[in-house]
């Protein structure tokens, strides 16, 4: 499936809420580039995965490690760690409106399913076309947004505000 190149582009300053081990820096794409995401393949580029708010977060990295076999309630407080970031972008693909749907040949449940093949090929295409995010529906909270960045692309890096401990409890 071919992106259109005639997608709007979309400035985005917001604040947007990443959750990593501690000790780890908020703003590296190593870990993806090594093992790919849900829009991006292993070894190809790396991305920043981060939601629009930091419950959302934390709900998608719990998902994530429930995929690999992990259970998040297991790791004591402290152990991940929500970063809050400021982001000014100019170049952003809005995934979750319906127009830009409709105008790809997209469906959105597409995007928050199972099969990476189709969401990582439209990442690898915006990232091509110049695009410096997507943001996407969040596939661990319904009606919740996610803002994958592909920090090679963007003009500005991410500006960290605060982190605090994050537990995973029996709400993830």
């Amino acid at each position: 499936m071919a992106l259109p190149l005639d997608l709007p582009r979309s400035p985005l300053s917001a604040v947007v809420f990443r959750v990593v081990r501690e000790g780890l820096d908020p703003l590296l794409t190593t870990g993806s580039l090594r093992a790919g995401g849900r829009f991006n393949s292993p070894n190809e580029f790396g991305a920043l995965y981060t939601s629009l708010e930091p419950a959302t977060a934390a709900k998608e990295v719990a998902r994530g490690l429930r995929q690999r076999g992990v259970d998040p309630d297991q790791f004591p407080e402290g152990a991940w760690w929500v970063y809050e970031l400021e982001v000014k972008l100019g170049s952003v693909l809005d995934l979750t409106e319906a127009a830009v749907l409709q105008n790809s040949g997209l469906q959105g449940g597409s995007l928050t399913g199972g099969d990476v093949i189709a969401t990582r090929e439209i990442a690898t295409q915006a990232r091509e076309q110049g695009y410096e995010a997507l943001l996407v529906p969040s596939a661990a909270v319904a009606g919740s947004k996610n803002l994958v960045i592909f920090l090679d692309r963007a003009l500005a890096r991410p500006n960290v505000l605060s982190s605090k401990p994050v537990s995973f409890g029996e709400k993830s």
